[in-house]
């Protein structure tokens, strides 16, 4: 694994440059790939005034693009729970810039050497905040050291497990789950992210479906399931056999990761 302060400056290997940190359909990004994109976008903000950057970004890939070129630059990160603009308006003065992703620089090529041996604070700080759904939206403050020693327990735990698995996850990028598991893990060496899987709470959602979404066949084996308790419990009982124990015996995630699921709330969502 590479601590996550060290994912601009520690030399690549040619080998270790093409491993996969994310799975966007059809097509594997790189590490060389997620560099690029990160000097494209150091580029974008190292010049501007703005300090604190609220991070709107609906895409795993950019958002950790951009969450580490803001790194990169000493700026800091501020991840609202939503994007909604009453929720915005509660935060204005917890940031000075909203990106999003229409904001962001285009993609372009770029030399993904342009930021080797860009030193990044290990106590750089990071703020997310809760949804406010029980008051005003919290802050809740941490620093890449903290995110980075949560990752290396990930792996000290599941990484053998977990192998070179595929994340698929219910739970967003902005949550500090989806964070965790969606963003750094991945790019601190296991696994791989999908952008294309995004939160979706709509009662039909289907995980099979996500597996092989756009002709983009994975072996279930080999993929990871994510969930929060909440949203199993909004979903069709066959998506949410697949979370907690695989559609069948020739197709079961390699594990599923169910946040808070109580056993009586497993044991029903079987039952149905």
């Amino acid at each position: 694994m590479i601590a996550l302060h060290d994912l601009l400056s520690t030399p690549l290997s040619t080998a270790a440059a093409a491993t996969p940190v994310c799975r966007d359909r059809g097509l594997l990004l790189d590490r060389a790939a997620f560099r690029a994109r990160v000097a494209t976008l150091r580029a974008a903000v190292q010049s501007q005034a703005a300090q604190r950057y609220a991070l709107c970004i609906d895409d795993p890939f950019d958002f950790a693009c951009a969450l580490f070129a803001l790194f990169a630059c000493g700026k800091e990160p501020v991840i609202p729970a939503n994007a909604t603009p009453g929720y915005l308006a509660d935060l204005a003065d917890a940031y000075d810039v909203v990106l999003t992703d229409a904001t962001l620089a285009p993609h372009v090529h770029a030399d993904a050497a342009q930021v080797l041996g860009t030193h990044i604070d290990p106590q750089a700080p990071l703020t997310l905040y809760t949804s406010g759904s029980s008051g005003r939206p919290k802050p809740i403050r941490k620093t890449l050291a903290q995110f980075n020693a949560e990752v290396h327990t990930l792996e000290k735990q599941w990484g053998a497990l977990v192998g070179d698995a595929t994340m698929l996850a219910s739970v967003p990028h902005h949550h500090i789950y989806g964070l965790l598991f969606r963003v750094m893990w991945p790019l601190a060496g296991r696994p791989r992210i999908r952008p294309g899987d995004q939160h979706r709470t709509a009662a039909s959602a289907s995980a099979t479906r996500a597996v092989r979404r756009g002709g983009d066949r994975v072996d279930a084996r080999a993929v990871i399931a994510l969930a929060c308790a909440a949203w199993l419990h909004r979903i069709d009982a066959r998506t949410a056999r697949f979370f907690l124990v695989g559609p069948s015996a020739r197709a079961r995630s390699r594990a599923r990761i169910c946040g808070g699921l109580r056993r009586r709330a497993a044991r029903n969502l079987w039952q149905h």
